[in-house]
């Protein structure tokens, strides 16, 4: 199977985005130049061969499967096994397809349904949600650091939910700080357990620079009157007056 050095999916047109996904054998390929599917598999078999190789099968979804080398065993293990792919039922295109077109915000139901062949709007809507965690997740863990001279940092505070296996009734609620710079794209998310000026001063200080300090600038965390229709509150003071919460 061929391999190929690739721009930077971010920076990839449309039709450089088909080429990747145009057969099963560019998909697969693509997926292993990313490492959402490993150049072999590091568990061994049932009957502890560790000796793979990636081999063609008409008969399966992904059209290609791992086969044991050893010719008295054989046994075959799917490409999905420990992979972002594992639990879905959908083809692999159609879930890459998914996520370059969530990530470039060409994502209605409308233009999925036809370019990505979903019959149904709840795999649509799983999916989306699923993709929108996976990102809250991302800066949760990973919080990027925003704003400074010259950029304009946007920040607000959600109260995030989590549902039941990722649907159905809500099970929890959990408040984050969170923000983007215009600028650069970062992102950072952070939880907090309260929502007032005492919690959320500390964390708008080591994740959001100031476009300039003063020795005896005091930041006050005020509501804000154009903002405060919208639910949003603002940092008044010299060192942040460029920022929104």
């Amino acid at each position: 199977m061929a391999h190929y050095s690739l721009p930077p999916v971010e920076d990839m047109t449309l039709r450089e985005w088909n080429m990747c996904t145009s057969t099963l054998e560019d998909t697969v390929s693509f997926c292993q130049s990313v490492k959402l599917i490993s150049y072999w598999p590091t568990a061994p078999c049932s009957n502890g061969h560790n000796n793979w190789y990636m081999g063609k099968c008409s008969k399966i979804i992904d059209g290609y499967h791992w086969r044991c080398r050893v010719k008295e065993c054989r046994l075959t293990r799917s490409i999905r096994d420990g992979t972002f792919f594992a639990n879905s039922k959908l083809e692999i295109q159609q879930v890459l397809d998914l996520m370059f077109y969530w990530s470039q915000g060409i994502d209605t139901h409308d233009f999925l349904r036809r370019h990505c062949k979903f019959a149904s709007e709840s795999t649509i809507v799983d999916w989306k949600n699923f993709l929108r965690d996976i990102c809250a997740e991302h800066f949760l863990r990973h919080p990027g650091i925003i704003g400074g001279v010259g950029n304009v940092a946007e920040i607000d505070e959600n109260a995030w939910t989590k549902r039941k296996y990722n649907r159905g009734r809500v099970v929890g609620n959990q408040w984050v700080f969170g923000g983007i710079d215009r600028d650069t794209r970062e992102c950072v998310a952070v939880t907090v357990d309260q929502r007032d000026a005492r919690t959320l001063l500390p964390v708008i200080q080591q994740y959001v620079l100031p476009a300039q300090m003063t020795n005896d600038s005091k930041t006050n965390y005020i509501p804000n009157e154009s903002s405060s229709k919208m639910g949003l509150m603002s940092i008044i003071d010299i060192p942040y007056d460029d920022y929104w919460l």
